[in-house]
């Protein structure tokens, strides 16, 4: 069922971004999302399905979830009111709204990576020499066979953070860890996999991870890695309340925001020149800057570079000329720009929702009067699911 048994995960706009995906590859990928979106417009079941979900999940439902969905246990007829009408409405427009913001669903999971566990355990009882049992881009998770997957960790800044690896299935990490779904094992010996995740580490990092086809055919596996070769130096302090107070200040004005937006645009920068056989080199090594500088943004409480973050954005903005004009994705998110419509991933895929979403969006008249729902023949107390 839709999204309900945990064995879907949603994508989001800095991934569909770094991937080559053209209008066919799209509506693909967003073939499930669009079945979904019908039924909701056109079946009932739907519709108390989706709300059955939303009660049993971890988000608390609002009073009138529950009301529709106490309606719909013991009378369809509410489907012919106003209120139902408008209540489906704020429905699919939250739906179409998820879909422009990217938020696909795909097969797959958010999982922890665990480093190289069995390597480590040989090595405490054997005086620091270890057995390998992951090579290269081996890794080891339980929810898929042995296939090719695709991980993507947050923030997720450009095509060179895409990893494609090996599952694994492997006896000797089943016998010695009781892993989950939500724990992948990952190999990071002689494997630059940590640079690949964006500078991802052990203490408690977690990745995307699916067997979407689709992604994997159309990731760009030639990219160069971003690596953050800049010198730090480790802060080590006395916990004091003075030393916090001093982190808060320091800490207080993060620029992680502002690093991934200006990557998005120079992804869809570096798309829209790809495929039009324009430069795209220098594109790709500003991006892999910005990669850079969320590296240091990330570890600023515990490191201390002498970075200016602020002055590297302001020189990468100019070079752009970046004034009022934003690609057409970036109108889901601001306002107060003039939108161009780019050949890019994410421009593309919010042309074809609205495009799809318009197609959908026919109002009904709704002429029922909500109290004649309450005559004892329109009322099946046998179909009440509590």
């Amino acid at each position: 069922s839709y999204e309900e048994n945990g064995a879907m995960t949603r994508l989001n706009y800095q991934i569909v971004n770094t991937l080559n995906l053209y209008e066919q590859d799209i509506q693909k990928l967003l073939e499930q999302e669009f079945h979904y979106f019908d039924l909701l417009k056109n079946n009932l079941f739907a519709i108390r399905h989706y709300l059955k979900i939303k009660r049993n999940s971890m988000y608390e439902p609002d009073s009138t979830d529950d009301f529709i969905y106490g309606m719909l246990s013991i009378n369809n007829n509410i489907s012919n009111t106003e209120i139902f009408a408008k209540y489906k409405r704020k429905i699919i427009d939250s739906f179409s709204r998820r879909l422009k913001e990217c938020r696909i669903l795909v097969n797959g999971t958010h999982a922890t990576i665990f480093g190289n566990v069995y390597e480590m355990l040989t090595a405490s009882v054997n005086n620091g020499n270890f057995e390998q049992i992951l090579f290269d881009n081996d890794i080891y998770s339980p929810m898929f066979t042995e296939k090719q997957i695709i991980m993507f960790r947050n923030p997720h800044i450009t095509m060179g953070n895409v990893v494609i690896a090996n599952n694994v299935n492997n006896d000797l990490l089943k016998k010695y860890f009781r892993i989950s779904n939500e724990i992948v094992i990952i190999n990071s010996i002689n494997n630059n996999i940590l640079q690949r995740l964006n500078g991802a580490d052990f203490d408690g990092d977690s990745v995307i991870i699916t067997d979407n086809e689709l992604l994997i055919d159309k990731t760009l596996t030639n990219m160069k890695v971003p690596t953050t070769l800049v010198k730090s130096v480790k802060i080590l302090e006395e916990y004091t309340l003075t030393n916090l107070a001093n982190l808060d200040i320091r800490t207080s004005k993060n620029y992680i925001g502002e690093i991934v937006n200006l990557s998005q645009y120079l992804n869809t920068l570096f798309w829209h020149n790809r495929r039009n056989n324009l430069p795209t080199k220098d594109i790709y090594n500003d991006i892999s800057s910005l990669c850079s500088l969320s590296n240091i943004e990330i570890d600023r409480a515990k490191r201390e570079t002498n970075v200016n973050t602020q002055k590297e954005l302001k020189k990468i903005r100019d070079k752009y000329s970046i004034t009022k004009i934003r690609p057409y994705y970036f109108k889901v998110f601001t306002n107060g720009y003039e939108y161009i419509k780019m050949n890019a991933p994410t421009d593309i895929l919010l042309y074809i929702v609205e495009r799809e979403s318009k197609k959908r969006s026919k109002r009904i008249s709704k002429k029922a009067l909500f109290t004649s729902l309450f005559k004892n023949t329109n009322i099946n107390m046998n179909n009440i699911d509590y």
